[in-house]
């Protein structure tokens, strides 16, 4: 299974230091305690990213879903060009960064690489839900635009939990 792995803490001194991608610095002087919260982060960062995969599939299936609505033979054709173009763009872009967030765990600065990737991901997620609650909107389809607002509900919690981490797990 696909694992987060953040290198081991920088020691300066008599402390431990580990530098989040959230701009936080925890400083510990045990190094059992440091390594045991950085196992916990790890442990996190990876339920985090998991969690996204499963959102992500089902944003995958939702917008298979309504691509026969994507219809390029009818009025209004340029902007359903343009926005099916967008949609499998930002497919392509988040593939590459969930690879790149797990790929790049483990460098010097894989902590930083990890937050910036997840958030990245998060956002290019929520662009393809609002361009399919876009198309539902002008089928007058409330159903489907209520799922995806839950999709975005989703995915900020997941972005509030990264900003606030360690605070709230």
């Amino acid at each position: 299974m696909k694992n987060i792995r953040l290198n081991a803490p920088d020691k300066q001194a008599s402390k431990y230091l580990v530098k989040l991608g959230n701009k936080r610095k925890i400083e510990f002087t045990n190094v059992l305690k440091c390594q045991r919260f950085v196992g916990e982060t790890n442990k996190f960062l990876t339920e985090v990213l998991i969690n996204m995969n499963l959102i992500y599939g089902d944003v995958l299936r939702e917008y298979r879903e309504a691509w026969i609505y994507f219809d390029t033979q009818r009025q209004g054709k340029a902007r359903k060009i343009q926005v099916n173009r967008m949609i499998l763009q930002l497919i392509d872009d988040t593939n590459s960064q969930f690879e790149y967030t797990y790929l790049k765990s483990g460098f010097s600065e894989g902590s930083f690489m990890v937050w910036r990737n997840l958030n990245l991901i998060s956002e290019n997620i929520q662009k393809i839900v609002y361009a399919l609650i876009e198309m539902h909107l002008s089928k007058s389809n409330t159903s489907k635009v209520i799922q995806l607002k839950l999709i975005i509900e989703n995915l900020k919690t997941y972005e509030r939990k990264l900003k606030r981490y360690p605070e709230v797990t």
